[in-house]
This record gives C-alpha cells, sequence and structure tokens, in this order.
C-alpha cells in the first residue's frame, strides 16, 4: 500500500507583479556594469595618453643626453687604443733590453764556469790517478772511452795515450772495421775484452753501402789477445748465408784464443757453421788460464762436452750453466778438477756411482742448482762447501739409499722443493743459517713433512741452525714441536699464505709464563718456546682485508711484553704485511710496543700499505708541514 506524497513546505508560486519587480532590479544592475566598464575605459585612455605626452615632452633632454654618453663612450675607446699601442711598444723595447742583458749573463757565467774549470781539484791530480778513475767509468759503467774524450782536450789526450781505455769493445751486426782499427791500434798488445752482440743493431736502418759484420771480421784478426769472450747474441744461420757472397768471402774464427781467462754465453745461439767454429776454436785452445765459463745454450754444452774438449772444463774456478731445456743428458762433473762455485739450472746430468771419482767434491766452496738431479751427492763428503742452495731438485729419492750427504763447514743452507721429507739427509754439524721453502698446498700435507724433519726418528740428527727461514703451510703444533728441538735458535723468520696462516695456540707458546713442576707443585719455573730468541718475523704473502679483523698484532704484542717481563726480551719483530716488501722496509712492532705511552700524548695512525708505514696527526711532521706552507 503506497502512502500519499507530502510536501515538505507549501510551494510559492510569483505573482506577476513579483516578476516584473525582479526584471526591473536585473535591467538596472546590467545599466551599472556598462556604466562602470565605460568609466575605466575613459580612465586608461585618459592615463595613455598623458603617458604619451610626458615621454614627448622628455625625449628631447634623453636624446641629448645619450649622444653625450656615445660621444664619451667613443673617446673612451680612442684612449685605450692609443695606451695599448704605447705599452706594447714599450714592453717590447724592454723585452729586447732584458734579452740581451740574460744574453750577456749567460756568455759571463759560461765564461765563469770555464774560468772555475781550471781551478777544479780534478785538474790538480796526476795523470796516473785520472787515469785510474777513467779506467773505472769505463770498465765499471760500460761507459764508452770516446764519451769521456769528447769531454775537453786534456782529457782525450789522456784517453788516447791509455792502451788499457781500449781494451774492451763491443761487436754488433753494424759495427765499423774502421772502429774497431783504432780500438786496437790504440790498446797496443793489451789482452781484450770482447763482447758479440749481433742482436744490438740488428734493426738499424743503414746505409746500402755498410757491409755486415765487418766489425767482427776485424775483431777476430787478433782473436789470440782476446781475454774474456762474452757472446750475448750471435748471427744466425740466414744472416751468416746472406753474408757470404763470391766478393765477400766467409770469415772464419782460425786463430787460437790462447790468452782466455772467461768465456760466457748469455742466451741461445742458433747452431751455425761460424758458431761451431768459435766452439771448436775455445774447446782447441789453451785452457790454462780459462777459470770462468758460463753456458746458457744447450748446443753449446753439447759441443765442449765432447771428449776431445774436455780439458776445458778442468781449470774452472766458476761454472755456471742456465738453460730454458735439456733434451739429452751431459757428462760433464768428472771434468771439474778446480771448480769452486757451481750454478746450474735446468742441466741434465747422468746417474754416477759411488765408485765415480768426483773431484769437483773435494773443491767446491758454493753451490747453487735448480731442477738439477743431487743424485751425485749422495754418499760423499764436500769438505770445502761453505753454502748450499737447492731449489726444486731432481731424483732427492736417491740421498737416503745413497748414504746421505756430508756437509762438514757448510753454514748457510737453503733447500725449496714441495716435498722437503729428504732435508735429514744432509748432515750439516756447522749450520747457521737455514732456508726452507715448501709449497706444499694444505696444511696437512705441510706438518706431515715437517714432522719428517725435525722428529730425530733413529740416527739421524736433525738441523739446528742459529737462523731459521720457514716458509710453509702447517698446523701449530706440529710448528711447535719443531721448535721444541730448537732451544738454541736465535732467529725465526715465518713465511705465511695469510693471517690465519697461525694460530692463538703457537703465538701463546712463544709467549714466557710460569708454570708448576709435576713433582712439586711449590717450585714454578719459567716456560717458553725458543728462549734464546732474539729476532722473530713473519712475512705475509697478503695483510688482512677490510672485512677481517686484526688478530695477529695483538699475540704479538704479547709475545713482546711477557718474554720482557721475565727477562728474555725480544730485540726484533719485523712484520712484511706483503710478499714484494723489500727486506728492510719491515714494520718494527718491538719499537711501536716501547713508545705506547707515546700514544696518548701524540697520537699516531699508522696507515699501512704494502707494508710501508706512513705517521700521520705527528705535532713535529704537522708543524713542518704547516711551516713548509707559510714559507715556501
Amino acid at each position: 500500500m503506497e502512502l500519499p506524497y507530502e510536501r515538505p513546505y507549501p510551494l510559492h508560486i510569483p505573482t506577476d507583479a513579483e516578476s516584473n519587480q525582479t526584471r526591473a532590479k536585473i535591467l538596472g544592475r546590467k545599466a551599472q556594469i556598462t556604466a562602470l566598464h565605460d568609466k575605466i575605459m575613459h580612465m586608461e585612455t585618459r592615463f595613455k595618453e598623458e603617458c604619451e605626452e610626458a615621454a614627448a615632452r622628455m625625449r628631447p633632454a634623453m636624446d641629448a643626453l645619450h649622444n653625450q654618453v656615445l660621444a664619451i663612450q667613443q673617446k673612451m675607446a680612442t684612449l685605450w687604443d692609443l695606451y695599448s699601442e704605447d705599452r706594447q711598444k714599450a714592453e717590447r723595447a724592454v723585452q729586447t733590453v732584458v734579452t740581451n742583458l740574460k744574453v750577456q749573463i749567460h756568455i759571463l757565467e759560461h765564461e765563469n764556469t770555464k774560468s772555475a774549470g781550471f781551478h777544479a781539484p780534478i785538474r790538480r791530480l796526476p795523470v796516473e790517478l785520472l787515469a785510474e778513475i777513467f779506467l773505472l767509468e769505463i770498465c765499471g759503467n760500460n761507459r764508452p772511452p770516446l764519451e769521456l774524450a769528447r769531454v775537453s782536450q786534456s782529457w782525450r789526450a789522456v784517453i788516447l795515450s791509455m792502451p788499457r781505455m781500449w781494451s774492451t769493445f763491443w761487436l754488433s751486426t753494424w759495427t765499423k772495421a774502421e772502429k774497431i782499427d783504432f780500438i786496437l791500434e790504440r790498446s797496443g798488445r793489451l789482452p781484450l775484452d770482447v763482447e758479440i752482440d749481433t742482436g744490438a743493431d740488428v734493426f738499424k736502418i743503414m746505409d746500402e753501402k755498410e757491409v755486415r759484420f765487418a766489425g767482427i771480421e776485424s775483431g777476430m784478426s787478433v782473436a789470440s789477445r782476446w781475454r774474456n769472450l762474452v757472446v750475448t747474441s750471435f748471427p744466425s744461420r740466414v744472416d751468416i748465408d746472406a753474408h757470404w757472397t763470391p766478393k765477400r768471402p766467409s770469415f772464419t774464427f782460425g786463430r787460437p784464443i790462447n790468452a782466455l781467462e772467461s768465456f760466457r754465453i748469455k742466451n741461445p745461439c742458433e747452431d751455425s757453421i761460424l758458431f761451431e767454429q768459435l766452439l771448436d776454436v775455445v774447446g782447441n785452445s789453451s785452457h790454462e788460464r780459462l777459470v770462468d765459463m758460463e753456458l746458457s745454450s744447450p748446443n753449446a754444452i753439447y759441443h765442449l762436452s765432447q771428449p776431445d774438449f774436455s780439458s776445458i772444463f778442468r781449470r774452472l774456478v766458476t761454472f755456471k750453466a742456465n738453460f730454458r731445456a735439456m733434451p739429452t743428458e751431459v757428462d760433464i762433473l768428472r771434468h771439474f778438477e778446480q771448480l769452486e762455485t757451481l750454478e746450474a739450472f735446468h742441466l741434465r746430468l747422468p746417474t754416477y756411482t759411488i765408485e765415480t771419482d768426483l773431484p769437483l767434491v773435494r773443491t767446491l766452496k758454493q753451490i747453487t742448482i735448480k731442477t738439477v738431479s743431487v743424485q751425485w751427492m749422495a754418499g760423499r763428503t764436500f769438505s770445502k762447501l761453505e753454502e748450499c742452495i737447492i731449489t726444486w731438485p731432481r731424483c732427492p729419492e736417491t740421498l737416503a739409499p745413497g748414504g746421505g750427504v756430508d756437509l762438514p763447514v757448510c753454514t748457510h743452507f737453503t733447500y725449496d722443493d714441495h716435498v722437503i721429507d729428504t732435508l735429514p739427509n744432509f748432515r750439516i754439524p756447522k749450520l747457521d743459517t737455514l732456508i726452507v721453502r715448501n709449497e706444499a698446498w694444505n696444511k696437512r700435507r705441510g706438518s706431515t713433512q715437517l714432522a719428517a724433519v725435525w722428529e730425530g726418528v733413529g740416527h739421524v740428527t736433525p738441523l739446528k741452525p742459529r737462523v731459521l727461514r720457514l716458509e710453509m703451510q702447517c698446523h701449530d703444533q706440529h710448528l711447535i714441536n719443531a721448535l721444541e728441538m730448537l732451544p738454541d735458535l736465535e732467529e725465526l723468520y715465518l713465511g705465511l699464505v695469510r693471517p690465519n696462516g697461525l694460530g692463538k695456540r703457537f703465538f701463546g707458546a712463544l709467549q714466557a709464563k710460569k708454570r708448576r713442576s709435576s713433582r712439586s707443585s711449590s717450585v714454578a719455573y719459567v716456560y717458553m718456546l725458543c728462549p734464546n730468541l732474539r729476532t722473530f718475523g713473519i712475512r705475509f704473502r697478503r695483510w688482512i682485508r677490510e672485512t677481517e679483523r686484526d688478530e695477529i698484532t695483538p699475540l704479538l704484542h704479547k709475545v713482546i711484553e711477557s718474554r720482557r717481563k721475565f727477562d728474555a726480551p725480544l730485540v726484533n719483530v719485523k712484520l712484511w704485511q706483503a710478499k714484494d716488501i723489500p727486506e728492510e722496509q719491515f714494520l718494527d712492532l718491538c719499537r711501536l710496543s716501547k713508545d705506547r705511552h707515546l700514544d696518548s700524548k701524540y697520537p699516531i695512525a699508522l696507515e699501512t700499505r704494502r707494508g710501508y708505514m706512513s705517521m700521520i696527526q705527528c705535532p713535529v711532521c704537522t708543524s713542518r708541514g704547516i711551516m713548509s706552507r707559510l714559507y715556501p
């Protein structure tokens, strides 16, 4: 059922009178609006007219003033141009005068320098002493004599009058024969030091008229006077074939080199007829004076190791062999009768039985071998050997069956290999410095090898050096066990991969501490690892990164303080924070520990980068920096 709609209020319907009255009001308001618009338009028009009249009255005065401003600007520009032109003329005149004065000053200073040279102390030196100085400069620094001869007439006269100045010369591809002839004329009959290096100027642009190897031909004419011969590079087979023509016959090494004292081949040389001739001449010459030899070319040692040339090794005192690779073995050790220094790298040797007589065993004083068999050392006593360096040896397993190696007077011994358990086979009673490097890739393997060296099993006497350098990865306890067998150790240097290479157990063992006796609790004694240790150093391959915490430095400070308290101080605690930091640039923690009381008075910030220590915020350094800026 729908409810009826009810209006909220009664509806009002306007009457006609009310409607008319409303319309009249609307029309009145519109008329007022129109009148106001007209008034506004009239006022705007009148104001615009007044502005134009005022501007017209002021325009003549403004035009006059503008003309005056233009005239003043024109006058200013004219005056500035005149001033600039005048100053440029004056500046050019002054510069001309200054230049002339500077030239006069330079001339006067040059004259003073020349005059002062007459009073120089070197002019008062005797000619003999001046000649010795020149000789040291030429021989020691490889300075050409002609360079010194250009200094002055007096120097030129001294140098030209000294045959020893001209006893050294270099032979290259484009060395002129006239130059060698001049040197040979000045050298007189003195022995000659010659270096052949055809690769030094092989790419040099020369005139077509120049002849290759002309200087070498002239130098070979006096080969009998050669005292020291160094072959840095030798003519290749292609260059030699190009040199040999019907008009230019081949040059040969025909004369013996009986005065030769040193023979060195520093780089591999290609096989050629000329190179073989050189080796034949050296091999067939007298070897009474030959004491030094260096070979870096495998074909050279193969050629000289023939039985016909065996006498070339007998009187050698120093022999160095450095090869990249050798396909076959060479039997040369039995020929050395007076050898004192042996340096061999990648030298392949045959197997020598204990019955084979090797005279060098009784004469050697220094050995440096790398990637060379050590089988020949087994069962022998090197009575004069003082220093031995062995790196990556071949056949180290043959030492134990062969009876080991006796080094009765050796004081410095270095062993570098991925396996070091053969070290006990070396008996070194007078060992002073021992360097052991082991590239074991994990701590377990390194600890096993370390234990094999310093366990003293059976009749093997462990090595007991005064100075120990140990570079390997191992566990703390194995290192502690090894160092407990070295109570007389005075210097210990460890090489670690990273800061966590050793932990609190090892550094705790280095600390001095009181302990109670197991038999009587009332008896106390001081215990420390390596009680005679005075220098301790650690070299890290890398130092702590930004995200890591430094736990090593506080432990080292504890070791320093504890040993100082019990009257067993460490003199030096050295820290290298990268593997490529020089040996002399270390961080001395002992000195920093002594000066820690100054930190509260003078704050010191240690910024370590690649091991270099720089101190900042220091009052003295800061004041110096400020003064240098105020008074440069």
